[in-house]
């Protein structure tokens, strides 16, 4: 295995890790995610990117009996102490420790006080229970068949019980399908529908680093195999109701398979968007957490708001009037339910709210320039997370109601939008401002306040809609609607 000896020699303070290890008479085994990536991977570098490498080690004494209760953690303080790095304690009451280097990349130690064997068999999935060590770098460590389920991509539990002792391994099961376009294992499945339950256990904060990580990779059909074992509905049970509502002359899937299908749907689409879309997906709304992932989430409660909004008329019409607002409502007490960061739970709510927009601009024929202009200032920086969603809704809805036609000019009109979206952009950067909050309290007499942007946000939309150009035209504006305010 000399891909593995090779990255781990370009890393030089690994080296002298292990030597600080020799010197206090422990062995280290590579173990973890670092070592599964590297060997799923056709290169040296892998699958890794950019981002910081996280070095799992497990420690073992040099001699059997020679077990110490912080044996790791002491060689984390020294490793800490002698290459300048930061230690953090992480479990006291297992041995575990980390140490930070201010290049981002970090070391984990974990003491293996039962031996290597039994702490391999310990952990969650065979492609996670390999091991390396520097000493026969020829050699990986498999006593549960990780290395055949890694060449078929196979995610397959060691046990149950290990599931069982930590049940956010339930759903790590697809996180780790999702990162190595695999597969979850039949007795796998039905351990993780078994103890679905005990996922409330867990903490919020946990699930959602399993969860937007499993959704910033390729979900794809996936989705399908979670909703069936019950996994979705336990993470989302306001998705249950969606059951009830059939399909109809747009929606040629029930409800909740409707949106189910809208998240391979959204990948789809951003496959096929351009460059600019891509790179501003997968920036962060929060640490950890992509545009892109929280788009997809969107897509997947984007309808949560019909159940309760539908009706059904006596020409047979199916209508679920105002559920995108209901909808974006409902998401609000998820938010605070599953400890969503601000950033997140905004820009979900904001985009299971206006998810109809885009839609919406043709249902009457072709927009004014100017209704395009309002649709752009009203989306702000959420444009192309908004319209992917757009795409995804529609990709997903393919009634006999909505005409093969009719459906490729709609996305034919969505694409021209994308395309125009840049140049509204640039324009908007370089626009001068006619008046700011100064003026406007000196022109009317008006304290800080809401009613200030109120009136500062209509005179930039009227600008840069080009219904005003000038300083007095701004100011003629802005006492109208002063006056408008005050009645």
């Amino acid at each position: 295995m000399s891909k593995i000896a090779d990255f781990v020699s370009e890393h030089v303070f690994v080296e002298a890790v292990h030597q600080i290890a020799a010197s206090k008479s422990l062995v280290l085994y590579l173990v973890g995610g670092l070592l599964r990536d590297l060997l799923a991977s056709p290169s040296p570098s892998g699958n890794l990117g950019q981002r910081p490498i996280d070095f799992d080690f497990a420690v073992c004494p040099l001699k059997e009996g020679s077990v110490s209760p912080t044996m790791a953690s002491d060689l984390g303080r020294a490793v800490a102490d002698e290459l300048a790095g930061h230690f953090v304690m992480l479990d006291d009451a297992n041995d575990i420790a980390r140490v930070v280097f201010d290049s981002g990349n970090y070391i984990d130690f974990a003491a293996a006080r039962h031996g290597l064997a039994r702490d391999l068999a310990r952990r969650d999935f065979t492609i996670n229970a390999l091991a390396w060590s520097k000493d026969d770098h020829e050699q990986i460590i498999d006593m549960h068949g990780g290395l055949a389920d890694l060449s078929t991509r196979t995610i397959r539990a060691i046990s149950g019980a290990n599931l069982i002792d930590d049940p956010l391994r339930l759903l790590r099961a697809y996180r780790f399908a999702c990162l190595i376009d695999g597969t979850v294992e039949e007795k796998t499945k039905d351990y993780i529908a078994a103890n679905l339950d005990l996922l409330d256990t867990v903490a919020r904060e946990r699930i959602n680093h399993e969860l937007f990580t499993m959704l910033d990779a390729r979900v794809g059909n996936r989705i399908y195999e979670m909703a069936k074992l019950g996994l979705i509905e336990k993470l989302f049970p306001e998705l249950k109701a969606c059951h009830r509502v059939t399909p109809n002359s747009y929606h040629h899937l029930p409800l909740f398979e409707h949106c189910l299908e809208t998240v391979p749907q959204v990948e789809a689409a951003i496959d096929l968007a351009p460059h600019w879309i891509k790179d501003h997906l997968a920036g962060e709304l929060q640490a950890g957490i992509t545009r892109r992932s929280s788009t997809k989430l969107a897509c997947l409660l984007h309808d949560i708001g019909k159940p309760d909004t539908w009706q059904i008329t006596e020409e047979g019409k199916h209508t679920f009037i105002g559920h995108d607002k209901l909808g974006g409502e409902m998401s609000r007490p998820i938010a605070v339910r599953e400890k969503w960061p601000r950033n997140v739970a905004r820009h979900i709510e904001k985009l299971i709210a206006m998810h109809l927009r885009p839609g919406a601009l043709f249902h009457t024929g072709d927009p004014t320039e100017k209704a395009i202009k309002r649709f752009y200032r009203a989306c702000e920086d959420d444009f192309a997370d908004l319209m992917m969603l757009g795409f995804a809704d529609l990709g997903a809805t393919c009634g006999a109601g909505l005409s093969e036609e009719a459906r490729l000019r709609l996305r034919m009109k969505f694409e021209e939008m994308i395309e125009g979206y840049p140049e509204f952009v640039e324009a908007t950067k370089v626009m001068p401002r006619l008046l700011d909050g100064n003026a406007l309290i000196a022109l009317t007499g008006l304290r800080p306040g809401p009613a200030i942007g109120r009136i500062l946000e209509a005179i930039n939309e009227a600008q840069a809609l080009k219904e005003i150009e000038t300083v007095e035209q701004a100011r003629e504006m802005a006492l109208q609607l002063y006056k408008e305010d005050s009645l």
